[in-house]
């Protein structure tokens, strides 16, 4: 009986990856070198967060983050056409498809926090950004002001977070994704909204009657490329990808290109 269960506790702990391994010797998907062996790349991605991921006018993923998703397939695999971009929700868990070897790498709008860094491991930085906080009027406000007001933030991000952490006496009201939260802050106009400079930026060059009460709220954060936790090989080459392609201009030119139109 104690044999049992002790082989019940491994098979669980192993997990349904780990016994195809153990039984069939199978594959692991994700490593660099099997990456390049199937030609073929999977990167899991955002599509409702303008400027990073988004559809554009001719109904195609584009943004920062799909332009490098499909940069490193090209620099890997020689044409930017071996990429499967996989669309995920932000409601689930970020390092489930990870984990679970539905991507290899995901470039969706992650910042290394403790908690996720125990999951996942995270590449060198493609960009830097605060938060700010957006407003109907033009005045400059200091975050204390808004001890009487609501600042809407989106559910499960770092923005939420700040607030609850940083100012627990101001009333949040959490709304889905960007889409529902832009649309309730222009409906309410005694709402305050509360998001990353570089998504805030690019909402107010949409709509000019907009305004940044505060331009910088906090820290600056790191968005960064993900992998599996251990995945060693292809974080090191994500890692000096990052770095060659800064080196190159290549988030420069692409960041005119999308915000300076």
């Amino acid at each position: 009986m104690y044999v049992l269960k002790a082989l019940i506790w491994f098979m669980m702990r192993l997990g349904v990856f780990g016994l195809c391994m153990l039984l069939l010797g199978c594959e692991e998907t994700s490593t660099l070198e099997t990456i390049k062996k199937k030609r073929f790349i999977r990167v899991g991605v955002f599509d409702n967060v303008p400027p990073l991921a988004y559809y554009n006018q001719n109904d195609e993923l584009d943004g920062l983050e799909i332009r490098l998703a499909r940069k490193i397939a090209k620099d890997l695999l020689g044409d930017e056409k071996r990429l499967e971009l996989v669309v995920i929700s932000a409601k689930d868990s970020l390092s489930v498809p990870l984990e679970s070897g539905e991507v290899d790498v995901m470039i969706a709008s992650l910042i290394g926090s403790q908690e996720m860094r125990k999951h996942i491991d995270f590449a060198s930085s493609y960009i830097r950004t605060p938060l700010s906080v957006l407003s109907h009027t033009n005045q400059t406000s200091s975050i204390l002001e808004f001890l009487d007001a609501t600042l809407l933030v989106r559910k499960n991000t770092i923005a939420a977070k700040y607030i609850q952490e940083n100012y627990p006496q101001i009333q949040i009201r959490l709304c889905e994704n960007l889409a529902y939260c832009f649309e309730e802050f222009q409906a309410d106009k005694n709402l305050y909204f509360v998001e990353l400079r570089i998504i805030a930026q690019a909402f107010m060059r949409q709509n000019p009657d907009i305004h940044m009460s505060i331009p910088v709220l906090g820290d600056e954060y790191s968005l960064a490329p993900a992998v599996k936790k251990g995945n060693t090989k292809l974080l090191q080459w994500l890692n000096k990808e990052i770095i060659t392609l800064q080196q190159e201009g290549f988030f420069a030119q692409n960041y005119e290109a999308l915000f300076l139109p």
